[in-house]
């Protein structure tokens, strides 16, 4: 939803609807209005979510779901939060996949862009 829109101009709601897997950047502030939209509109609150503070640097995702993602931001600290919504999001699978992304993001090849 862009600035100054109401939800219910915007196309994103069909968007998330309709997808399996829905992300969010910088989407933390909005969290509660955003899963209260999708809920209301029929996106399970079971929906598993992760959430992902500072993704450039060294994080550990939370893992929750669509109705409790909101109680959860507090604990996420100041910076940016990514928002991975659907069954890709689901633990463990998920930590598997962000660990292993993290470790790899931490190495000097990574980093420089070599292998």
């Amino acid at each position: 939803v862009g600035r100054g829109e109401a939800a219910e101009q915007s196309s994103w709601v069909r968007a998330a609807l309709s997808a399996d897997t829905v992300v969010l950047y910088m989407a933390r502030d909005d969290i509660q209005g955003i899963a209260a939209m999708l809920i209301h509109h029929g996106r399970s609150p079971r929906t598993p979510v992760a959430l992902v503070a500072t993704a450039s640097r060294d994080s550990v995702p939370r893992f929750t779901d669509l109705a409790s993602a909101a109680n959860c931001m507090p604990a996420m600290g100041d910076g940016p939060v990514t928002i991975v919504m659907g069954e890709v999001a689901a633990a463990p699978a998920a930590t598997a996949q962000l660990t292993e992304f993290s470790q790899f993001r931490s190495t000097p090849q990574a980093l420089q862009g070599t292998s």
